[in-house]
């Protein structure tokens, strides 16, 4: 699977209509895109789309309020952990059952 076949997967999620799965597509994208891009792994019609794409991700500003808000959570949150069936059932919410950073 390479980045571009995510990059692929991904992208249709920015247009969903439930928050938290666009947000996470923005988040991701907004990773995800700077190294594809560099690495040259696109190019034609789909490098300017995605350079759109980013430059639409970087400036919208919902979208860095957006990274503003939950980049610490995502920074803190510890993966490999939280997939286990313990950190499943020990998981924080707040009150409105977002996920809490540990």
């Amino acid at each position: 699977l390479s980045s571009s076949d995510v990059v692929a997967a991904v992208t249709p999620w920015l247009g969903s209509t439930q928050g938290f799965s666009r947000g996470i597509a923005q988040m991701l994208l907004f990773e995800l895109l700077p190294p594809v891009m560099k690495a040259g792994s696109e190019a034609g019609p789909n490098a300017e789309y995605l350079s759109r794409l980013l430059g639409y991700l970087t400036s919208n500003r919902d979208v860095v309020r957006l990274r503003a808000k939950t980049g610490k959570f995502f920074r803190k949150l510890d993966v490999d952990s939280r997939v286990t069936l313990e950190g499943l059932l020990t998981r924080e919410y707040d009150t409105n059952e977002d996920p809490m950073p540990e």
